[in-house]
């Protein structure tokens, strides 16, 4: 799975945060769909992570370096807009409904 991470990008995240984005939530799903969003910011994390480490194992490998530059202008900016819709769906239905 994270041999094939490494070549992910925004467009790979993207879906998720969409379907996550426009689920309604429910006392009867918000258990699962925590676990897909912690999924998701999870698998984000890793790919930045692995991409940055690899950077620093070999600072000569150009490749990394791109890949790590590739990741920081094209997929983070998309979690970093994508994540503060998905807080304010989970405010609004602690405020708005009381479910929680």
């Amino acid at each position: 799975m994270f041999a094939e991470l490494i070549e992910w990008d925004w467009s790979n995240f993207e879906p998720a945060y969409q379907e996550l984005t426009a689920c309604a939530l429910a006392v009867s799903n918000v258990e699962e769909w925590l676990r897909e969003w912690t999924r998701v910011i999870e698998l984000g994390d890793e790919l930045s992570s692995r991409l940055f480490t690899a950077t620093t194992v070999n600072t000569a490998d150009q490749a990394a370096e791109s890949r790590f530059q590739h990741f920081m202008e094209k997929t983070y900016p998309g979690f970093d807009h994508g994540g503060p819709k998905i807080e304010r769906k989970i405010a609004g239905q602690r405020s708005g409904t009381g479910w929680l």
